[in-house]
């Protein structure tokens, strides 16, 4: 078979093993089919820019949620064997140099753990319809240190490419009113948006985390796996702090459906945003479920599975091996913000993200401990105090996430549910095309041609030429003014006294006017 996310129609023939039909745990009277999926079967696939039709491995350094990776796109950090995709995590230290505008000048900076993320993004997107993938955790349930996750966002943002996602992430709301006209860069306000978007439609990139799983830091730990949908706009009023419950004061979605050992993960509520213009600000909204795991998650597959059915009377709902986890109803977003659950066209993203935020000790004694959230690096002795302990010299180091499978079902039957990046309810290709810079693949930022100083100097002198010119001219008028004014007197011609011409001096007091007057228009 070929590489990448196949494309089945009807007719197609399938590989041994593979359902061509899925029952649905929440509509079981309707039969969803199996529209694309990518069982991983050829080894030695590569994932770097253009080597792969369906998947990108993004080449750059995790700088969201305080990451400490870098992303490597080569095979020794996402490959696929064994039948398997693979992604792994090392304590290999990345370093390059990059040009710091704070500092004005180039400097070193690095990670310490390099990992891998890939991407579908702007190369398989879907809309509505089950997915489903297979997958054996990295590292060990007991020891934290790592972030694997499985997330869909909208097309119409590159994820952790921050200029995509700012004014768009995670907008989900089709309705003009005047809180979201300057907060929602796609707003269902603006007749006329260009780029091939539909008129009067609210854009934006929604995201779905079908898991992000936090292995337990420390033996009085659990781990964990959080199911969320990330939306906006959020709610205004009496909002949940996070890292604190909710109480009876405040307000949240309270027709959220929660398995039976579930609770809401109140370390996260969300949070403001910034647009593009970082005086624009804005709420998002986290609408998550934290649900206990076992060690078995680490040592076996499972099925992690999201039904989500856009348009009228959608939904979300999230399964583990047939579970219910979550669930999310169109009137539980309608009812407190407007927002809509998904119907963008989203892609998927698996990573292992590290970061000081998640599966590390929390709190870190500072006094203790002094390498507290400043150095997590396995390999430095100093900085072993904050490191969880599978983690301490490295010992959970390299770990990798087996993916056997992603599929994605659909019912063919319902115009909501599509697959494609582009579809006309919701185009996004010439936007994007037409915003190459906001989705543009990451390079170490370097010296601009002219540094800040040489601009500074020009700025100098030309504000020096300005005021020189300005007391030029002054002066110039001052002088002229001294000079004398003829005024001809009965039609007689002014060359001299004795053709009876009378000499006028002009007042040197009307003069200093004049010239006032005339200095004031220069800017």
């Amino acid at each position: 078979p070929a590489a990448g996310m196949r494309r089945i129609r009807e007719g197609d023939s399938l590989e041994p093993g593979v359902p061509r039909t899925t029952d649905s745990f929440r509509q079981p009277d309707r039969t969803f089919t199996l529209v694309a999926h990518d069982e991983f079967t050829q080894d030695g696939r590569t994932f770097a820019k253009g080597e792969d039709e369906s998947w990108t491995a993004v080449e750059k350094p995790d700088d969201v949620n305080k990451g400490i990776a870098f992303y490597n796109a080569s095979k020794d950090y996402v490959t696929t064997e064994d039948g398997m995709l693979t992604i792994t995590v090392r304590a290999n230290q990345t370093k390059w140099r990059e040009w710091s505008w704070e500092k004005h000048r180039m400097h070193h900076r690095f990670k310490n753990y390099t990992s891998a993320m890939i991407q579908g993004w702007n190369k398989f997107c879907f809309t509505g319809g089950i997915f489903e993938l297979r997958v054996k955790m990295p590292g060990v349930a007991y020891g934290g240190g790592m972030w694997p996750a499985a997330w869909l966002m909208g097309n119409l943002a590159r994820a952790t490419y921050d200029q995509s996602t700012a004014g768009v992430w995670p907008w989900s709301y089709d309705t003009c009113d005047k809180s979201a006209r300057h907060t929602q860069q796609i707003s269902a306000c603006n007749g006329k948006p260009g780029y091939g978007l539909n008129p009067y439609q609210g854009r934006g990139a929604p995201e779905m985390d079908i898991f992000e799983v936090m292995p337990a830091p420390t033996d009085n730990d659990m781990p964990f796996m959080s199911n969320s949908l990330q939306v906006a706009p959020g709610i205004k009023q009496h909002r949940p702090r996070n890292g604190h419950p909710i109480n009876s004061s405040q307000t949240w979605y309270d027709t959220m459906r929660i398995g039976e050992h579930g609770s809401m993960n109140y370390g996260f509520w969300g949070q403001l945003c910034n647009g593009l213009d970082f005086s624009v600000k804005y709420l998002q909204d986290a609408l998550s479920v934290n649900s206990p795991l076992n060690s078995t998650h680490w040592e076996e597959f499972h099925t992690y599975r999201i039904e989500w059915k856009p348009g009228p009377g959608g939904y979300l709902e999230w399964y583990l091996d047939g579970q219910f986890m979550m669930g999310i109803d169109a009137s539980t977003l309608t009812d407190k913000t407007g927002a809509l659950i998904p119907e963008e066209p989203m892609y998927l993203i698996l990573n292992i993200a590290m970061s000081p935020t998640w599966g590390m000790p929390q709190p870190c004694d500072m006094n203790a401990c002094h390498a507290c959230y400043n150095c997590y690096d396995c390999h430095n002795e100093e900085c072993q105090c904050p490191l969880p302990k599978a983690l301490k010299q490295c010992g959970s180091m390299p770990a990798t996430m087996y993916v056997d499978y992603v599929r994605v079902f659909q019912d063919t039957e319902d115009p909501y549910q599509s697959v494609g990046c582009d579809p006309p309810s919701h185009p996004t290709a010439k936007f994007i095309a037409a915003h190459p810079e906001r989705y543009q693949d990451w390079t170490p930022p370097q010296e601009p041609p002219l540094s800040l100083l040489f601009w500074g100097l020009i700025f100098a002198l030309a504000l020096a030429a300005v005021v020189a010119l300005c007391v030029g001219a002054v002066k110039c008028r001052d002088r002229c003014g001294k000079q004398r004014a003829y005024r001809v007197l009965s039609g007689v011609d002014p060359s001299g006294a004795e053709n009876g011409v009378t000499m006028i001096t002009t007042s040197p007091i009307m003069e200093s006017r004049k010239a006032t007057e005339t200095t004031r228009l220069v800017p």
